[in-house]
């Protein structure tokens, strides 16, 4: 937790630095990829089991996604 003046501090040494979050150039076939194949698992589970087990396979799937996007901007991060 930073107090207000350090967050925006670090976001001007950033912009005047040049270090900002850049997205590499995989990243829109891998958001492509992961949009069809997410939508593809949950219409084809979805509608075969009951709401309680649907939820939490999407649940499931969203947090999975969030851990590898995380992991991701963690390893790859270009800066």
């Amino acid at each position: 937790m930073f107090p207000g003046a350090e967050i925006h501090a670090t976001v001007i040494d950033d912009v005047l630095t040049g270090r900002m979050l850049r997205k590499p150039g995989w990243v829109a076939g891998y958001d492509l990829f992961a949009i069809v194949l997410l939508g593809a698992l949950v219409g084809i589970v979805t509608p075969r089991v009951h709401a309680i087990p649907a939820l939490l396979f999407v649940g499931g799937l969203l947090a999975g996604y969030v851990v590898l996007a995380d992991q991701a901007l963690v390893r790859f991060d270009s800066g």
